[in-house]
């Protein structure tokens, strides 16, 4: 089975450079080929760090109009994995070889956290490319150099997602170390993440480990927040619909999906579908500020909008001036 999984690695990522080098292929639609069929194809087949420079590769040029080559990202990480592999000692414990990525990362490499939350970073902190040149990364992005390292060292790290952050999870089965790479690897229980993160949601969806194909979703979910923001809106929803199906009850998922039907003028849409957000999590503060500003500005259902401003302030939602100003007068 070892020798399959090496094999399937090797063929896939082998493949997409072969091809990429091919001058009669057009690179960015076997980019877009390939992120388009990614879900259908079956976990074990799945190679995230050829998939991630793909997904990168496109993103880049989408979004920031900048080629990437898939040559010079892999040749990044194969050196850093060269580093690793040299530094770990043979058959060390789990803590050891956690401890000594974390010193090789924030240490040797100087990578350092922007905490913003899940889906506010900046196209500099999020795409892989960006983040291994300025070794600066958002919670998603740190951990995702961090489980590209883990596939090539052969280690059993999977992602993990709670509302609003990310970070990555050691379990072999037998052992089980949360590493938290927006504060320089450190282990957390996960009494922190439900205390910090989970007040009022249902842990079934959270600090569960997760798939390759759901971690490749959640970045492409990131990505499809900034098309939208770049008002490429009919992309965005495109994306955020096919995330969907890999990462079904995600209630912040329907939200960004809401804001860009909402961002495109078609409010009746937007309205019911934070409406389903709220269904599936009644305590997302962004959800009810989106809803509130839609009545507010859109239907002129005053009393929406109140309901849901003051509901979105006390979960501690910032308010736009105008909203507040609104909120702090007497009903209309």
């Amino acid at each position: 089975m070892i020798f399959i999984y090496h094999f399937l690695r090797i063929f896939t990522f082998t493949g997409i450079l072969l091809l990429w080098l091919s001058p009669r292929i057009n690179a960015e639609a076997l980019s877009q080929e390939y992120i388009q069929n990614l879900f259908t194809q079956e976990e074990k087949t799945i190679d995230l760090n050829a998939s991630l420079a793909l997904i990168t590769k496109s993103a880049s040029k989408d979004l920031l109009k900048e080629e990437m080559f898939v040559s010079d990202f892999n040749k990044h990480l194969t050196q850093m994995e060269k580093d690793l592999r040299r530094l770990l000692p043979d058959k060390a414990p789990p803590k050891q070889q956690i401890k000594m990525i974390n010193q090789y990362l924030y240490g040797q490499k100087g990578f350092s956290p922007d905490r913003s939350k899940l889906f506010e970073s900046t196209l500099e902190t999020l795409l892989l490319n960006r983040v291994l040149q300025n070794t600066k990364g958002h919670c998603l992005s740190l951990s995702l150099i961090y489980l590209c390292l883990a596939e090539r060292l052969d280690l059993p790290v999977n992602g993990v997602m709670v509302p609003n952050h990310f970070f990555v999870r050691y379990d072999n089965g037998h052992q089980r170390i949360n590493v938290e790479t927006t504060y320089n690897g450190k282990n957390f229980p996960d009494l922190y993440y439900r205390k910090y993160y989970l007040k009022g949601f249902d842990d079934k969806v959270s600090l569960k480990k997760l798939t390759k194909k759901e971690t490749l979703a959640i970045y492409l979910s990131n990505l499809a927040n900034h098309y939208k923001l770049q008002g490429n809106h009919k992309k965005a929803m495109q994306m955020f619909l096919q995330i969907m199906k890999v990462l079904p009850g995600r209630a912040s998922l329907y939200t960004n999906l809401g804001n860009t039907y909402e961002r495109d003028k078609q409010i009746a849409k937007a309205i019911a579908i934070y409406q389903h957000s709220l269904s599936l999590n009644p305590y997302l503060c962004q959800t009810h500020y989106n809803l509130g500003l839609a009545h507010f500005y859109y239907t002129k259902i005053y009393d929406q909008a109140r309901k849901h401003g003051e509901f979105a302030r006390k979960l501690g939602c910032r308010m736009h001036p105008e909203f507040e100003s609104f909120l702090k007068r007497g009903k209309l």
